[in-house]
């Protein structure tokens, strides 16, 4: 049994002092709740006398208690005598009934129960509340004990002695209840009462052990009833008696606390059925006492149908398509399952080359399921300057986008309209200022099923981006995908536009001097039809900075239609959403800084390969890929080094567009000693020619053909 302490420390009152005593005031509080963690032993207030209902026994729970008071005065400790009456509440129904006071104690090992009405506190029944098999004067009796300690303070205890051992004191193990302790000071003539309630109760919950692990089977109609029986190992209880615990069963996550079900009574059994099989299954079995402590202990559960009972529903088929594309394979769908009986859980797979996925539910589940497509990647794909064109023209209503579809795409920013934000926001996509959308997906998918209540307007209402079922009807759910900012569903899966329907761009191509800023010209031909343009362009940003890119050609051309995301980078896309641009020639300026010696082509490219395809629309969005070539300012020029050479020996040259070239060199008899075909991009390059084509010394003439310039020259073999 646990010791169960309640003190008072008592700062005497005026009234009770000497000329010579200050007054110190009054007594700090006490504990008044008291938890026991201890058994209860049966040799101790077990007497027919008394009656616990609560437990529903003669024999009481106990529990060792120090009660003590101190008084803090030691002006007047000397002068004090002391005495207490303890009222004991030995029914436990919450009233004490029984007295024990210091003056007048009851004989070893007994109380005189229900004296507490009595005048003096006497009569009473004489009930014996230690039953220890010791004799009489071994038998424990209520006493006083009280000691002065150094400091002069005097203490007082509600103690146990035996008659044998008069002066050996032990601390009272008194039973649960409601009882009070009144300690009596008498200074003189005068007498004071300090009075103090506590209750001892029991806070021990049951010990409770599961068994590990249970495996459970289904009967013919695909369900498994466990109860308690089935998850108990063993339950005890410090007071309560096993047959008066009262036990639980519960599916875990399902509550907390102690079961009940819906009448409030203890939930007796749980029910599984074929849609847990496979499933992590975890119960949980409660146990609680007299006094409301409760305790639980798990098991895991297999759920087996070792018979063959639960038939498989049939597979969810989901497909997602696209106007263009056709089916969409490699994207993620997942579907959330809901039960009455079970927690929510997650499906995900892939769609297959054929667009379409399945699902396959747990054995004779019985819920409802929500699918949700997903795909946030290659943001860019379909998506142009003439699908700016087009929402502009929108917003203008000067074409309006002819189905939901089409409108959801252009609702790049997804707030539920289309407006010239949306044509910022993707401008800044194209541009390489965002390289994903800030606010929405790549894709958006939309329920086959559903139909727009106005085709005008599919905002109006919401649409659905999840479908949702039941078990009861498992039709194929589809998908139709929308790629946002891919207006005209351009979008291809093959790649790059038809090269054979290409448009030409001349750059200039000067020689550039360090410290040297100029405007260069790009000359765009057979464009009459020219509605918008984009392009990437990347640059030696070692060699060359962009300072700024106009045009007086291309109508409503601002700052805004190019941008450096990143060094050595820049992008183009511009549109207009006149009728069409009708000039024959259509010019853009580069205002350029040189930091290096050099021709324009060496540091300036087309990006072919960059995220922004170089391309071109007409009105109609037919769309021309851009091929760059570079307009000769200067003399092609060759130069040889080292000339003479004793070793190899370098032409440089530089192109203004790709070609083939080929280099030959021979001697001074007319002898071929190398001749080589090979294939160039615009720009500054090297060929070598080796020391082991020129084995004798002497001259050597060398020819390169190229698809700008004819060159011939000697060179001079040493030794």
């Amino acid at each position: 049994m646990r010791r169960l302490p309640i003190s008072m420390l008592l700062l005497l009152a005026g009234r009770f002092l000497y000329a010579q005593c200050p007054d110190v005031g009054q007594f700090a509080p006490v504990a008044t709740n008291l938890c026991d963690n201890s058994n209860n032993l049966f040799d101790l207030w077990n007497s027919s006398v008394w009656y616990d209902s609560l437990h529903q026994s003669n024999n009481l729970a106990e529990s060792v208690t120090e009660i003590k008071i101190v008084f803090g005065d030691p002006c007047l400790a000397a002068h004090l005598s002391l005495s207490y009456t303890i009222f004991l509440d030995l029914n436990n129904d919450g009233q004490p009934e029984t007295a024990v006071n210091s003056d007048n104690l009851p004989p070893a090992g007994t109380v005189m129960y229900g004296n507490m009405a009595n005048a003096g506190y006497t009569g009473g029944v004489s009930a014996e509340f230690d039953q220890r098999m010791v004799p009489a004067s071994k038998k424990y009796r209520f006493a006083l004990d009280s000691m002065t300690q150094a400091n002069g303070l005097l203490t007082g205890y509600v103690r146990w002695n035996t008659t044998e051992l008069p002066f050996l004191f032990f601390n009272p193990a008194l039973p649960y209840g409601h009882h009070t302790i009144e300690w009596h000071l008498e200074a003189g003539n005068v007498r004071d009462t300090f009075r103090h309630s506590f209750t001892i109760r029991d806070c021990a919950a049951p010990t409770l052990q599961c068994v590990q692990p249970l495996q459970v089977f289904l009967n013919a109609q695909g369900k498994a009833q466990v109860g308690i029986a089935q998850l108990l190992h063993s339950v005890s209880d410090n007071i309560t008696p096993v047959n008066q615990l009262v036990l639980g069963i519960r599916k875990q996550g399902s509550g907390n606390g102690f079961p009940i079900d819906s009448s409030g009574n203890p939930a007796s059994s749980i029910e599984y059925d074929c849609s847990r099989m496979g499933l992590p299954n975890i119960a949980e079995l409660w146990a609680r006492d007299k006094s409301g402590n409760a305790s639980s202990c798990t098991v895991a559960l297999t759920i087996s149908d070792s018979a063959g009972y639960c038939a498989p529903l049939p597979p969810l088929k989901v497909c997602l398509f696209h106007p263009t594309l056709g089916v969409l394979p490699g994207l993620a769908v997942n579907t959330i399952l809901s039960s009455s009986s079970a927690p929510d859980m997650t499906l995900a797979e892939v769609t297959d080359t054929s667009g379409c996925t399945e699902f396959d539910f747990p054995p004779f589940f019985n819920g409802f399921y929500a699918v949700t497509p997903e795909r946030d990647d290659a943001p860019l794909s379909g998506v142009s300057t003439f699908d700016l064109v087009l929402i502009s023209k929108h917003i203008l209503a000067l074409e309006a986008l002819d189905s939901p579809e089409k409108m959801i795409a252009a609702d790049v920013s997804r707030n539920g309209s289309i407006t010239t934000f949306d044509i910022v926001e993707l401008r800044k996509l194209l541009l390489g200022i965002y390289q994903t959308f800030p606010i929405n997906r790549s894709w958006r998918f939309v329920d086959n099923s559903f139909v727009f209540p106005n085709p005008q307007n599919p905002f109006q209402t919401p649409f659905p981006e999840t479908a949702t079922g039941s078990t009861a009807d498992m039709s194929p759910v589809y998908f139709e995908g929308i790629k946002i900012g891919d207006v005209n569903n351009s979008i291809s899966f093959q790649g790059q536009s038809d090269e054979r329907n290409r448009m030409i761009c001349h750059l200039e191509n000067p020689d550039l001097t360090a410290g040297e800023t100029r405007t260069v010209e790009l000359l765009i031909e057979n464009h009459s039809h020219l509605q918008a343009l984009q392009a990437a362009f990347s640059y030696d940003a070692s060699c060359l900075s962009i300072e700024s890119v106009t045009s007086a050609d291309l109508p409503e051309f601002s700052p805004e239609n190019w941008a450096m995301p990143e060094p050595g980078a820049l992008t183009l896309a511009w549109h207009t959403t006149q009728a069409q641009y009708q000039g024959q020639t259509a010019r853009l300026n580069f205002q350029i800084r040189a930091t290096c010696d050099g021709r324009l082509s060496d540091y300036f490219k087309l990006s072919p390969a960059a995220r922004l395809q170089p391309e071109a629309y007409e009105q109609d969005g037919t769309a021309h890929p851009l091929l760059l070539t570079y307009s000769a300012t200067h003399q092609q020029d060759v130069t040889v080094h080292p000339n003479p050479t004793s070793g190899d020996a370098s032409l440089r040259f530089s192109l203004s567009v790709p070609g083939d070239i080929r280099c030959q060199l021979y001697d001074a008899s007319g002898r071929r000693c190398l001749d080589v075909n090979t294939r160039y991009e615009a720009g500054l390059h090297n060929f070598t020619i080796p020391a082991e084509a020129m084995r004798e010394t002497g001259v050597y003439f060398w020819k390169i053909n190229t698809p700008d310039f004819q060159r011939t020259g000697s060179l001079l073999k040493t030794d």
